[in-house]
């Protein structure tokens, strides 16, 4: 690890823990809210910060839709990085 830097995390949040049919989730990078149309300018400049080498990490509620943590996965790994999926423990 390097650093001073942190590990780069993305989370989708359903509001108000529901997340309906289609309806978009909350999205935070580094606990801070992002507009999914400034997403992809966000993550380029945090992922700039970073070593090469260092993954996106994602967390998707547990009450949402996975297709949209599928979105986040392909978007990310489009500029390339790696992504590493954070999961809650039973």
């Amino acid at each position: 690890m390097v650093s001073g830097i942190q590990p780069l995390l993305v989370r989708l949040v359903c509001d108000k823990g529901a997340c309906g049919r289609g309806r978009e989730p909350n999205l935070f990078v580094n606990s801070q809210p992002v507009a999914w149309e400034d997403f992809d300018a966000v993550l380029r400049k945090e992922l700039s910060r970073r070593p090469p080498s260092w993954p996106v990490y994602v967390q998707g509620d547990p009450n949402l839709e996975w297709a949209w943590v599928l979105k986040v996965v392909d978007m990310v790994r489009g500029l390339p990085a790696e992504v590493v999926l954070v999961t809650r423990s039973p």
